[in-house]
């Protein structure tokens, strides 16, 4: 049997779509592994609904539906996105952002839900836990780093430092020391709310950035969209994640060295963060440092 990484306090799960679809059949194991904790879960009404574009999981307002709905069922404990893809920004002008900061509901995902965690850090909304989505969940209960800090999310912190896993090396791009509010982010998505009221403000951020099979020029285009909308600038550091199919190490080793240059702190690459396990999971928003020598701490 698997072990829990939910608190005791989470004694249902709502599994919602707000992006792409998710064929139902792939989160058969998730479900049964959740309710054998006994966790109580339940998908949102149109989350496998289906619509004439493909790429989303159903038409806009019943993903925007399925979200009210999480909170204004009071039973509901935790929100865990389905899948990422493409979608969650276009809730993000149709939301009932009064409702959401009506009481306090975990939502859980990265990639496209980078979005949604977004436009929740820029309304007040808590609480936005970057970790993996439902599809990838029996991903996470398999690796031992990917299920510590994924249960560490839910936990009150405590300043701890990161302790890597064997196989992964952080290498600092420019040395330093700094602290704040961390925010993981997916690149792409990311700089897609740039100009946009939904995109929070970063001053002091310290900002943990990934991406996958994106081309060297796209990861370059979009940290340059970053720049010059002011946001690189802002950081009190920068630490690149996961990139995994977006070229060769030494181009972006050279993408994020010419990055770094517009930071006024620290820059790290190579962090377990990302569609990929390991895959680190952290509350949007929570106190981070970083140590001079690449070393990372929790709150």
């Amino acid at each position: 049997m698997k072990d829990n990484p939910f608190p005791e306090n989470i004694k249902k799960i709502a599994i919602a779509a707000p992006a792409g679809p998710c064929p139902e059949t792939d989160l058969i194991k998730t479900r049964e592994t959740i309710e054998s904790f006994g966790i109580s879960v339940t998908t949102t009404p149109n989350a496998f609904r289906g619509t004439h574009e493909k790429y989303f999981s159903a038409e806009l307002q019943k993903r925007v539906d399925d979200i009210h709905l999480c909170w204004q069922d009071n039973s509901i404990d935790l929100v865990l996105c389905a899948r990422g893809g493409y979608g969650s920004a276009k809730l993000l002008p149709h939301l009932d952002w009064d409702l959401l900061r009506s009481r306090v509901l975990p939502v859980m995902g990265l990639s496209d839900i980078t979005a949604l965690h977004l436009g929740m850090l820029s309304r007040g909304v808590s609480f936005a836990i970057s970790s993996c989505v439902a599809k990838n969940f029996m991903g996470m209960l398999d690796d031992s780093f990917s299920f510590d800090y994924m249960k560490k999310s839910l936990c009150h912190g405590k300043n701890e430092k990161i302790v890597m896993p064997q196989e992964k090396e952080i290498k600092t791009v420019k040395d330093g020391s700094a602290s704040g509010s961390a925010v993981l982010a997916n690149l792409t998505v990311m700089a897609s709310l740039c100009g946009t009221d939904f995109m929070p403000d970063l001053s002091g951020a310290v900002l943990f950035l990934e991406d996958i099979n994106e081309p060297p020029y796209k990861v370059d285009r979009c940290l340059n969209q970053l720049q010059m909308s002011g946001i690189i600038g802002k950081l009190s550091a920068l630490v690149f994640s996961s990139f995994d199919g977006c070229g060769s190490a030494l181009e972006l080793e050279h993408i994020f060295m010419s990055c770094a240059s517009n930071v006024n702190g620290p820059v790290l690459s190579g962090f377990p963060f990302g569609h990929s396990f390991p895959c680190f999971s952290y509350t949007q928003g929570r106190h981070i440092t970083i140590k001079e020598g690449g070393l990372i701490y929790t709150a």
